[in-house]
Protein backbone atom coordinates (compact mmCIF):
# COMPACT_ATOMS: atom_id res chain seq x y z
CA UNK A 1 0.00 0.00 0.00
CA UNK A 2 1.14 3.52 -0.85
CA UNK A 3 1.67 6.12 1.79
CA UNK A 4 1.29 9.10 -0.97
CA UNK A 5 -1.92 11.53 -1.06
CA UNK A 6 -4.75 10.25 -3.10
CA UNK A 7 -6.39 13.07 -5.59
CA UNK A 8 -9.67 14.02 -5.58
CA UNK A 9 -11.77 12.48 -7.89
CA UNK A 10 -12.25 15.19 -10.49
CA UNK A 11 -16.00 16.27 -10.82
CA UNK A 12 -17.65 16.28 -14.19
CA UNK A 13 -18.53 18.89 -15.88
CA UNK A 14 -21.93 16.70 -16.74
CA UNK A 15 -22.82 16.09 -13.53
CA UNK A 16 -26.51 17.93 -13.16
CA UNK A 17 -26.10 20.83 -10.08
CA UNK A 18 -28.42 20.50 -7.36
CA UNK A 19 -31.33 22.65 -8.13
CA UNK A 20 -32.14 25.50 -5.05
CA UNK A 21 -35.16 24.58 -3.48
CA UNK A 22 -38.17 26.49 -4.78
CA UNK A 23 -39.59 29.68 -2.60
CA UNK A 24 -43.10 30.23 -2.06
CA UNK A 25 -44.16 34.44 -1.18
CA UNK A 26 -47.67 34.83 -0.26
CA UNK A 27 -49.49 38.18 0.72
CA UNK A 28 -51.45 38.34 3.43
CA UNK A 29 -54.84 39.88 3.96
CA UNK A 30 -53.02 42.95 5.18
CA UNK A 31 -50.57 42.97 2.61
CA UNK A 32 -47.57 42.04 4.62
CA UNK A 33 -45.41 39.47 2.77
CA UNK A 34 -44.53 36.19 3.86
CA UNK A 35 -42.38 33.38 2.67
CA UNK A 36 -43.52 29.59 3.09
CA UNK A 37 -43.67 26.13 2.54
CA UNK A 38 -45.13 24.49 -0.01
CA UNK A 39 -47.82 22.70 2.02
CA UNK A 40 -48.61 26.02 4.19
CA UNK A 41 -48.82 28.42 0.27
CA UNK A 42 -51.65 25.45 -0.39
CA UNK A 43 -53.54 25.95 2.93
CA UNK A 44 -53.16 29.40 3.41
CA UNK A 45 -54.51 30.18 -0.67
CA UNK A 46 -58.02 28.46 0.30
CA UNK A 47 -58.32 31.29 2.36
CA UNK A 48 -59.86 34.66 1.69
CA UNK A 49 -57.33 37.27 0.79
CA UNK A 50 -54.52 35.07 0.26
CA UNK A 51 -52.67 35.38 -2.83
CA UNK A 52 -48.92 34.93 -4.34
CA UNK A 53 -46.42 37.81 -4.61
CA UNK A 54 -45.58 38.78 -7.95
CA UNK A 55 -42.17 39.40 -8.93
CA UNK A 56 -41.60 42.95 -8.15
CA UNK A 57 -43.62 42.55 -4.95
CA UNK A 58 -40.61 40.03 -4.16
CA UNK A 59 -37.58 42.18 -5.68
CA UNK A 60 -39.01 44.89 -3.54
CA UNK A 61 -38.85 42.78 -0.02
CA UNK A 62 -35.40 41.77 -1.59
CA UNK A 63 -34.14 45.60 -1.75
CA UNK A 64 -35.82 45.95 2.10
CA UNK A 65 -33.58 42.85 3.05
CA UNK A 66 -37.04 41.59 4.11
CA UNK A 67 -37.65 44.96 6.07
CA UNK A 68 -41.58 45.53 6.21
CA UNK A 69 -43.29 48.22 8.30
CA UNK A 70 -46.43 49.13 8.34
CA UNK A 71 -46.57 53.16 6.95
CA UNK A 72 -44.67 51.77 3.89
CA UNK A 73 -45.89 48.62 2.72
CA UNK A 74 -45.14 46.67 -0.23
CA UNK A 75 -48.19 44.89 -0.93
CA UNK A 76 -52.10 46.69 -0.77
CA UNK A 77 -54.20 45.24 1.18
CA UNK A 78 -56.83 43.01 0.73
CA UNK A 79 -60.54 44.03 -0.37
CA UNK A 80 -64.02 42.00 -0.69
CA UNK A 81 -64.32 44.80 -3.37
CA UNK A 82 -64.09 43.82 -6.80
CA UNK A 83 -62.99 47.22 -8.34
CA UNK A 84 -60.12 47.83 -5.44
CA UNK A 85 -59.21 44.22 -6.59
CA UNK A 86 -59.59 44.77 -10.18
CA UNK A 87 -57.11 48.02 -9.71
CA UNK A 88 -54.66 45.21 -8.24
CA UNK A 89 -55.03 43.19 -11.16
CA UNK A 90 -54.48 46.09 -14.06
CA UNK A 91 -51.29 47.74 -11.97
Amino acid sequence: MSNQPQKPAAVSPEQPKAKAPRRYFLVNPKGAIHEVTREHARERLKQAGWRMANTAEIEELERRNGLQVFDRPICRPWSPDPDEQLDLVEE
